[in-house]
Formats: structure tokens, sequence, C-alpha cells
């Protein structure tokens, strides 16, 4: 697989409003909701779809590519190159605009299908908690969606007024016409409403109480709603839903830092908070980067940047603690993983000298690259807590947040106390490095430079040895690519937003 994607071949507007495709949206006179929806057990079967359906590889394996996260692999077969997107190529044609937006949308209709069937379900007031313990999934999850494109594709989640995108809550028909682009506010609201819906419904009944953090939890809530308050600006709110998680929860221990991604290790949690569980017949996570597994003879498209794997802390010989983060991203096990050059900067071979395998997703159930998707973990929470003391000024407090978090990670000793010098900018740059290193191939950089690229005054940093393929160093933390274009398909589609594209497409 040269990347993870989900190839849609209608627009959005055929994913919401039917077209001719049967397959995603059945059109009236196919689905009979009192059918599909006849009792609980078929409410039960759709969610459990549903669930399947949510989309996070998508921006994953766009993020990695695009950003400063890889570098051309040793068995690259144009991978990144052919499209353009290791090279900034970024337009309205592009597959990985188009995945990201027609997948969520593809969810969302999912979501609004669960919501409007249930109105069918003859025993619900029979199992009324767990009926409405669904919807409050169902609710929770659209909502997830919704923050997904917004994320991407508003050009300011931090502007009320600023465009959003689509908003629809309904099963439309396929005689329905086009919608246009909803205010930010307007698509925040309906975020907001499915959360408090989603909070005082759903439940404590099994899995909704379960500490395997596969399904919708409360913890789930207010991880989102940390994430959606620090995206749009509310520091005040996003600490207290980030505070709320730190005080529940501990950092993973950096002896068992490693399970979280082991192979042998996929019944264990540690401080995920939600993940997107994988199995045997499902799409592996892996390939986004190689094609056998995580060895240098594992055929990688694409490999650890440079920039990247330098910023690793190094093992320190007078006292034996390292970083253990580096040991669970890079395969340095034995002679026939990674081959680290020890003068990368004047090798005259350097793809073949240099060869940085991207170990995060190693594998699970005996099978090379196929791993659970983490979407929230704990570490997040901390930095979303130390954004918001650099907001207040306090970066005394944002030096003691980063620490600890920099105390897990290390395999011994103590972790020294970041110095900001009373200075903001410092304190956005170390904690834009801080989430390079913790959260890489997990789908935050693009979005992470979007946000805090001119606060931290950075921008991607490719090593010069990782863009001389083809020139592709530089790129401007304020670059009008730094927000995705609404695809040409859904524009073609879809005439009422025509007018509504994004700046610089």
């Amino acid at each position: 697989m040269k990347k993870l994607k989900i190839i849609l071949l209608f627009s959005t507007l055929c994913t919401i409003l039917s077209c001719n495709d049967a397959t995603d949206i059945v059109q009236p006179g196919n689905l009979d909701p009192s059918l599909t929806f006849k009792n609980m057990d078929g409410l039960r079967k759709n969610l459990i779809g549903l669930y399947g359906s949510i989309p996070y590889e998508n921006g994953i394996a766009f993020t990695s590519i695009f950003t400063d996260e890889v570098a051309i692999g040793v068995a690259n077969g144009g991978q990144g190159l052919n499209d353009g997107s290791y090279g900034y190529i970024l337009n309205s044609n592009s597959d990985d605009a188009a995945s990201i937006w027609y997948s969520n949308y593809r969810c969302i209709n999912s979501c609004n299908r669960i919501l409007e069937g249930a109105l069918t379900v003859a025993d619900a007031e029979d199992n009324i908690d767990e009926y409405n313990g669904i919807l409050a999934q169902a609710r929770a999850i659209r909502a997830f969606c919704y923050f997904q494109l917004e994320a991407y594709f508003s050009t300011d989640m931090t502007n009320p007024d600023a465009l959003g995108v689509i908003l629809f809550t309904n099963v439309p028909d396929y005689t329905a016409k086009g919608l246009p682009r909803s205010k930010n506010s307007d698509v925040f609201a309906l975020m907001n409403e499915d959360l408090d819906f989603a909070e005082a419904n759903l439940g404590s009944t099994p899995p909704f109480d379960s500490a395997i953090p596969t399904y919708v939890t409360n913890k789930f809530i207010t991880a989102l709603r940390a994430r959606f308050a620090l995206y749009r600006g509310d520091y005040a709110n996003a600490e207290i839903y980030a505070g709320e998680l730190i005080a529940s929860g501990t950092l993973t221990a950096s002896t068992n830092y490693a399970k979280i991604w082991d192979a042998n290790e996929v019944s264990y949690t540690g401080e995920v908070i939600f993940k997107i569980e994988k199995s045997i017949n499902d799409s592996k996570i892996g390939q986004v980067w190689a094609s056998v597994n995580t060895k240098r003879t594992g055929s990688p498209f694409f490999e650890m940047s440079r920039s990247l794997f330098n910023k690793f802390p190094l093992p320190n010989s007078a006292s034996g603690s390292y970083d253990v983060r580096k040991k669970v991203c890079v395969n340095l096990s034995g002679t026939s993983f990674s081959l680290i050059s020890p003068d990368y900067v004047n090798s005259e071979d350097y793809v073949n000298e240099d060869i940085i395998c991207i170990n995060k997703y190693p594998g699970s159930e005996g099978y090379n690259l196929l791993n659970d998707i983490k979407v929230f973990r704990l570490s997040e929470m901390y930095f979303i807590k130390a954004e918001c003391q650099i907001n207040a000024g306090n970066l005394t407090g944002a030096a003691a947040t980063i620490k600890a978090l920099r105390q897990a990670r290390r395999s011994t000793g103590i972790a020294p106390t970041p110095n900001y010098a009373n200075n903001a900018t410092l304190a956005w740059a170390d904690v834009l490095l801080e989430r390079r290193v913790e959260l890489c191939y997990e789908g935050h950089r693009y979005l992470d430079m979007k946000r805090l690229g001119v606060k931290a005054d950075k921008s991607f940093e490719r090593d010069k040895r990782d863009c001389e393929i083809n020139n592709s160093c530089f790129f401007s933390n304020t670059d009008y690519r730094l927000t995705m274009p609404i695809p040409s398909g859904e524009i073609q589609a879809n005439p009422v937003i025509a007018t509504q594209q994004n700046p610089g497409y």
C-alpha cells in the first residue's frame, strides 16, 4: 500500500445526498429504517459498524508525509514524490484533502442514520439506558468528525465568524440541493450540543464505563472537549478539561512505555484515553511507511526524518539514561533493523547509508504493521495544560508541566527543568518541540504548525539531506497550505460552495 487512504469515487455531496452510490447511501425505497432499525439488536449492529468507520488514518498519513516527520526511504518507488505530497504540493485535486473530507462526512452520515433510524426501534423503552447510551455514542462520534473537518478545513478556528464546513444533521435524500459552508460558530454549537447530550446520556452500562478505551467514554468526551477548546482558543476551559484527565490518570512509566505500542502487549492500555481498534481484516497503519515490516529489509517507502531523529535526546553515556521514545519510534534492534550513519551529513550515499526505520506501529495479532490507532493519550493533556499556562503568562508552571512529561519518558535520572527566561516564544517553541517528539506519527504535526508555528517562530524543519531530493526544504509558518482546500469534486457536485473555497486555492 503506497499511502493509507480511504478512497471514495464520489464527492461529499454524493456521500450526503446519495447520488447513484447505493453502497454508502442507499436511495429512498432501498432502505427501510423500520427494518434496519427494527429493534435494539439492529441498533447495536449499526453502532458496531459506526466504530469501524471512524476516520483517523488519513490524517496520520497526510501529516507524516507532508510535514517534516519522514524522509524518502530506501525502498521508495515514487510514494510522496509522484503526487507531490512530499514536496508540499497541496491543491483542490489532492487525494489527501479528498480522503480526509469524504471519510469524515461518510462517518457523520452514518451517525445521522443511526440517530434517525433509532426513532423506529420498537423495544427502546424496554432498554432505555442502553438506547440512550447508543445515541450518546453516535452523537459524540459525530462531534469528533466535525472537529476533524474544522481543524483541517477552517482557516481559523479561533474566529467564530470564519467559514467552517458543511453542516447537516439529517439523512438527506438524493434530490436535495447542495448545502453551503456554515460559520464556525454554527458548527461549534452543534458539537457542543452533541457532547452535552453524550455526557448526560452515556450511562454506566458496559461497555460505556469500560476501562478498555475502544468505546466512547466520559474520558473520550473530556479529551475531545479539551482539544476542541484549545483549538478554538478557549484556554480557560481547555485547561479545566485537561486538568480533569491529568488528575484522574498517570503517565505511563518509562519501563512500560513500549507496551503501548508493542505487538505482544495489545491488551495494555496505559495512558491511552481512546483508540480505534484494528483487527486482521482492517487496513494496516504501518503500511503508510513500509510494505513488509519495520526492518530496513521490510521495504520502507519512508523513514524517520533526520531532523526528527536528531530531536530525540541522545543517551547519556555517563548515567546510561535515555529517552524511551527513541527506542519505540525507531527500530534499533540489531543489524537487520535501522542503519544509523555517524556522519550522515557527509555521506556520499545518504539514502543507503542512513536508514532510520519507523517502528511506532510494529504490528499485533501476529501481523506486521497492524496496530490500533491512538487518538487521545494522556500526554496530550499535559501539552494542552502547558499551552494554557503559557497563554496565561505562567511560564514557570508551563516549564514544570513539560518537565513532568519528560521525566516520565526518561529511563533514569532527573530531567532538567526548562528555562524559558520570561520569553513566551521560547516556551511555545519548546511545547511544539515536545509535541513533535511525543506525538510523531499520530497525526498532530500539520495542525500543530497551523496553530503554533507563528507563536513559536518555527516552521517545518527538514534536514538538508532529506530535502535535497526535490529541494523541498522551506515552508512558511503562514503558508495558505496550512489549511486544506475544499476538494474539487465537492465543488463540482455542490456549486453552492463554489465561491467558498479556502484562500490560495
